[in-house]
């Protein structure tokens, strides 16, 4: 298990930390744990993140305040990167971070079975919401799962009573994508950005012309669960999740501050600080899907950027003035929102304002002209002069933290010899002449030299225990400081370069699969345009209600094909209903669509049926043969795999058969639980007697959209495909 553990059943809080300086403001605000993204193989590429000197910087801070800090490397890992990757890891496992967050099954199974002692935590992005799928993360080794956002408290509590053996995650507060967790191609498919690899453009965030109207039906109020984190605390959550490795360290230490605050029981404080941590960044907040699987104020279609705290709504207006009764306190110079009922807003510096009693008077300006405060119109606190501006960390005043060696030194007649082994069992031995003599004085030489060689300069490397083993002949020794300070110095890039030497003698002796690419045993033709397989013209997944009739899908090269839908919040009864249709139907040949942990560990059950085969669906990522890899080896029947979808690569040399997927354009950019019906047609509520079947158009530039709700679940793809 990962070494944070829970302590008297306190819950660890979990913070964000876009670099160093965030990272230390976090822990000092309360926070157990960071979690922090690299240069290179983050899914939050905007952010500053680390590089592996402020890495062991942070490793050596959290181990003198008993902290912990994760690396996420949760971004799809493209076939010719491993080599990088594999450097990367080498790097790692030299610092121990508390543990690594992954989406790729590629990466998982390259870790495990190269790097067995990190530790692994998986992403969000692996959209794990099920029992199925919990199942599967511990048998595939991994110890943590951070839990989609789309679960209720109550399947929350359910998986942590029925899998008390594995830690569980759980975001409690920021940002909300509208797509399901690690379910989004909108913007690989559109601009080649994938949001698998930390390049998301936010196209949820974009306006959409619906039957006339302008709106932002995809943007998601943040998440903000505040009281509820008790009851997460009350069932066994082992870590409190906060969203923001792109946000302020105003924003992540405030928000840090505030969950503390509401863990200790501390109403009157926890009232003041919601208000301060929404000052530093909140769009409009909710409880999202805590309290049900289709979203709960779920939705902002008027605006979908910061808006701080309420302040009232303007009840007069008289030439450049307005009043209005404040909400909340609010001074000269302060920043304000103005939205008004239609979404067109304006922000604007205070820079007169008059206190009346119970009403605050502003002077309105607008350099623009174009806005025209109306009464009724929604006034915001986006910026107080009070806002507090965090002071930036000092990184080099905290020291690196190295990987401790053993050095045996054998002193010689005028030379020394030098031995240590590396964590790999690589060894260094080096024999060297050195200007040996009889010390005049008595200062201890074992002292002297232990103080020397214990300078490590940038290795990443020192070393903790030095043996000194004196054959020169003298009884006291002295060698000149100038002389063992050259020969510490050449020793360390000795040890380094033997470092580099080990790590590209690892990669080589990795078993890279043979040139000639795996024959297929069908034609695969058939199989190019994914969503022909689909049981619906546009819907590529099998609903449950498909499920009840075998003519519902369609008869591919000798198979039924049933491409298993990826979202699954009540898999007992969609599984139920696929295992019924395959025992009813015992002379079709069955080829099953899997998309995620859960889909896999259902197959893995059913591998034996000689009437069943697989495929690894578009949505696992396909970009690497590690990936294939694992999947082959725990479902050995899996016939073929679509590749990664979201951009251009050349395809690889695989354990199973790669598509390149001929219609991609036609996929879905979103598939989500928020049903677009209820938070933008019904206003946040259920439609009475729900066909539970709807379809509109949207526009966003030049492109059309088309939206379909199927059983509570919205796709989004373009239109006219």
């Amino acid at each position: 298990m990962s070494n944070n553990k829970l302590l008297n059943n306190k819950p660890e809080i979990l913070a964000p930390a876009g670099d160093l300086s965030t990272a230390i403001r976090a822990f000092e605000a309360g926070a157990d744990a960071v979690y922090l993204g690299l240069k290179d193989f983050s899914a939050r590429k905007g952010a500053v993140n680390f590089d592996f000197s402020e890495l062991r910087r942070l490793k050596n801070y959290c181990l003198s305040f008993g902290k912990a800090f994760y690396v996420t490397l949760n971004t799809i890992v493209q076939e010719d990167e491993f080599e990088a990757m594999h450097a990367c890891l080498t790097e790692l496992e030299l610092i121990g971070p508390d543990a690594l967050i992954i989406q790729d099954l590629g990466l998982l199974h390259f870790i495990k079975k190269f790097f067995p002692k990190l530790i692994i935590h998986a992403s969000t992005q692996m959209a794990i919401h099920n029992s199925s799928g919990l199942q599967m993360a511990k048998a595939l080794g991994i110890e943590r799962v951070v839990l989609s956002r789309e679960l209720s408290f109550e399947q929350i509590k359910n998986l942590r009573e029925a899998h008390p053996d594995i830690e569980l995650e759980v975001f409690i507060h920021g940002a909300l994508c509208y797509s399901f967790s690690g379910l989004c191609l909108a913007s690989g498919l559109l601009l080649n950005r994938s949001g698998n690899r930390g390049m998301c453009a936010q196209l949820c965030r974009n306006f959409y012309r619906i039957e006339g109207d302008e709106s932002y039906p995809f943007s998601c109020n943040d998440l903000a669960l505040h009281e509820e984190v008790i009851k997460l605390a009350k069932i066994g959550i082992h870590s409190f999740k906060i969203e923001g490795r792109l946000k302020s360290k105003e924003y992540v230490q405030s928000t840090v501050r505030l969950y503390r605050s509401l863990l200790k029981g501390e109403e009157k404080q926890s009232e003041v600080l919601k208000k301060e941590a929404a000052l530093n960044f909140a769009r409009k907040q909710s409880t999202a899907y805590f309290s049900g699987n289709s979203g709960t104020d779920l939705i902002d279609p008027l605006f979908p950027g910061h808006r701080g705290i309420p302040l009232g709504v303007i009840e007069k207006v008289k030439d450049e003035k307005f009043s209005f009764t404040p909400q909340n306190h609010v001074e000269k110079n302060d920043t304000l929102l103005i939205l008004n009922t239609e979404g067109k807003f304006t922000r604007f510096t205070a820079f007169q304002l008059r206190q009346n009693k119970n009403e605050v008077e502003v002077q309105f300006q607008d350099d623009e002209g174009q806005f025209v405060p109306q009464i009724g119109d929604q006034l915001f606190l986006i910026h107080s002069t009070k806002q507090v501006k965090v002071a930036e960390i000092d990184y080099k005043t905290i020291t690196e933290a190295k990987h401790p060696l053993k050095l045996k030194c054998f002193l010689k007649n005028q030379a020394m010899c030098l031995e240590c082994t590396l964590p790999s069992g690589a060894s260094s031995i080096w024999d060297i002449e050195a200007t040996i003599q009889e010390a005049k004085g008595d200062k201890d030489f074992t002292k002297v030299f232990s103080s020397i060689f214990k300078e490590a300069g940038p290795s990443p490397f020192f070393f903790s225990k030095v043996e000194l083993i004196n054959e020169s002949g003298f009884e006291k020794i002295f060698i000149p400081l100038s002389q063992l300070k050259k020969i510490k110095n050449s020793f360390y890039e000795r040890i380094d370069q033997l470092q580099s030497s080990e790590q590209i003698r690892r990669w080589k002796e990795i078993q890279v699969l043979d040139s000639i690419p795996t024959p297929p045993t069908l034609d695969l033709t058939s199989f190019q345009n994914r969503m022909n397989l689909g049981p619906h013209e546009n819907i590529p997944f099998a609903h449950l209600k498909d499920l009840l009739h075998i003519t519902s899908f369609k008869s591919v090269n000798g198979f039924r094909v049933i491409p298993l839908l990826p979202v699954l919040p009540d898999e007992s009864a969609y599984f139920e209903y696929l295992e019924k249709l395959i025992s009813d139907h015992p002379n079709e040949k069955f080829l099953i669509g899997l998309s995620n942990l859960a889909h896999l560990a259902w197959a893995k059950k059913y591998q034996s049926n000689k009437n069943l085969a697989f495929f690894a669906d578009f949505y696992i990522y396909n970009a690497n043969h590690f990936s294939l890899e694992l999947i082959k080896e725990e479902i050995p029947s899996l016939l073929f795999a679509y590749h990664w979808v979201e951009k251009e690569t050349e395809l690889f040399n695989s354990p199973v058969p790669l598509i390149e997927t001929k219609d991609k354009n036609k996929l879905p950019y979103f598939i989500s639980l928020g049903c677009f019906e209820k938070h933008n047609v019904f206003k946040g509520k259920c439609p009475t007697g729900c066909g539970k079947r709807y379809a509109h158009s949207l526009k966003n530039g030049p492109n059309s959209y088309q939206v379909l709700v199927r059983d509570c679940i919205t796709y989004m793809r373009i239109s006219g495909t």
